[in-house]
């Protein structure tokens, strides 16, 4: 039947979407939940309801199922748009992990709350998801810094550069330059620092490329 068909090809796309959040280290709930664009928050299992017993009872009941699942889908769809799954340079090497690490001055233990990527020495810095930038200039630490807030949560965070081509409160593509790869701030020499934040907590951005891989392989 053409709606069961439907259904489950919806439950499909749904189910490979969830995984790609999931994936890049994201609760599905948490992530929907912050997105002002949704009109509200929804979750839980798929429990199909059920008609009652009639022939025009059974479709209505399948035909609003697909209906809510296709309402789901487009809901996902929206957030996705919003997350970084690209890396933010066109050539790259890691330098540097997320995690627990030994300072690259002073060799004490410390958190790493980013991802650190060599490259070419004027290296081209690019935005990761649409957004618009809520930051541009001189940041302690981070020498000269852009952060971009990209909706449902999501910022992200690119330090140390050389040079900065947009301003704040400009709206930003996927893709688009944003500035040059430098050694500004608190740095050994030059390379991008580049931050993922949910809610102010940062997650491993290493995660989301390798879950964009899978995405921009499609």
């Amino acid at each position: 039947m053409t709606v069961e068909r439907l259904t489950d090809q919806t439950e499909f796309i749904v189910a490979n979407m969830e995984l790609l959040i999931d994936t890049a280290g994201l609760d599905v709930d948490d992530l929907m939940a912050g997105d002002d664009e949704l009109i509200a928050g929804q979750g839980g299992p798929f429990i199909e309801l059920q008609g009652d017993g009639r022939p025009a009872g059974r479709l209505k009941a399948k035909l609003q199922n697909l209906e809510n699942r296709l309402a789901y889908s487009d809901s996902l769809q929206t957030v996705i748009k919003k997350m970084p799954f690209a890396p933010p340079l066109h050539g790259y090497y890691v330098t540097s992990k997320f995690g627990k690490r030994r300072d690259p001055m002073n060799r004490k233990w410390s958190q790493h709350y980013g991802l650190d990527f060599g490259s070419s020495p004027r290296a081209k810095i690019y935005v990761t998801a649409p957004g618009k930038v809520i930051f541009a200039g001189w940041k302690g630490s981070f020498g000269k810094m852009i952060e971009i807030d990209h909706g449902a949560g999501i910022r992200t965070r690119y330090g140390h550069l050389s040079k900065i081509v947009v301003k704040k409160g400009q709206a930003v593509s996927f893709g688009d330059k944003i500035g040059v790869i430098g050694s500004t701030g608190r740095s050994t020499g030059k390379h991008l620092h580049y931050e993922i934040l949910f809610r102010d907590k940062g997650l491993d951005p290493m995660k989301f490329i390798k879950a964009g891989r899978y995405v921009f392989k499609e």
